[in-house]
């Protein structure tokens, strides 16, 4: 596992229907893809 003390922080907003079917499951498999935590 790689640690990184100077990670750098963003604030996404999402607009529209987030509580549909599907959403954190959309968010949890686009995630990895830009080495997101959180």
């Amino acid at each position: 596992m790689k640690t990184d003390l100077n990670g750098c922080r963003a604030t996404v907003h999402y607009s529209g229907r987030v509580q549909g079917v599907g959403f954190r499951y959309a968010v949890k498999s686009l995630a990895p893809g830009y080495d997101a935590t959180g």
